[in-house]
């Protein structure tokens, strides 16, 4: 299954490194370097997935998640950290996020998250 993904991410080499994983793996990626940038294409365009690092500028990863839960609760939220797993973690899964990773991204466990992304959002699209 294609997805439209929007990648948040102020590290220009993790965001091109996750943008060309998510290509190859046939998904449509917008890449957007703050927060600011994230939350203004969120207010024009649908995503399937959003990936947001935590310490966004300007706009943070938390707040873009609330942002995002309020906007379209429906939409895959997946946060991003270079910090430790245990930095934020219970609270972002308790805003709703759908996963928590670290960086650097495993491209095997990214595309599983996604594999597992996909299937949520395909169960949705059945339920009447």
């Amino acid at each position: 299954m294609s997805l439209r993904i929007l990648v948040a991410d102020h590290d220009t080499m993790s965001c091109r490194a996750v943008t060309e994983t998510l290509r190859r793996a046939g998904h449509e990626v917008t890449p957007i370097a703050s927060g600011e940038g994230a939350k203004a294409q969120l207010e024009n365009t649908a995503f399937d997935v959003v990936m947001a690092d935590l310490t966004l500028p300007g706009v943070s990863g938390l707040e873009l998640l609330a942002f995002v839960k309020g906007k379209a609760p429906e939409t895959i939220f997946i946060m991003i950290s270079s910090a430790e797993a245990s930095d934020g973690e219970v609270e972002v899964l308790d805003m709703g996020a759908f996963e928590f990773m670290v960086k650097p991204l495993d491209p095997g466990l990214l595309r599983e998250v996604l594999e597992e992304a996909g299937a949520q959002i395909a169960l949705r699209s059945e339920s009447p």
